[in-house]
């Protein structure tokens, strides 16, 4: 499976990130959770463990002054049968 998610920031200047809303930052932290789910996927017996990985990620601000008010990333899923042993 290939997911694509999008993240809408708001824009400030570099010196007041304060008034903005970072995309970068919003991004990163699906990141990092797509990272810690990669770690507790089950393995399944026959077809081995599941994965989620990144594979890209891009962003962009109206300027390199300014607070990043766009995100994507993609993220590569693989799926397998196996029941998760700790639920969430």
């Amino acid at each position: 499976m290939e997911i694509e998610v999008e993240f809408k920031g708001v824009s400030s200047h570099g010196s007041a990130p304060e008034r903005g809303k970072n995309a970068i930052y919003m991004a990163s932290r699906a990141c990092l959770a797509a990272e810690r789910l990669n770690e507790r996927l089950p393995l399944d017996d026959f077809l081995g463990k599941g994965s989620v990985t990144l594979s890209q990620f891009v962003s962009g601000s109206p300027s390199l002054c300014a607070v990043a008010d766009y995100a994507r990333i993609h993220l590569d899923r693989r799926l397998t049968w196996a029941k998760p042993r700790n639920p969430p």
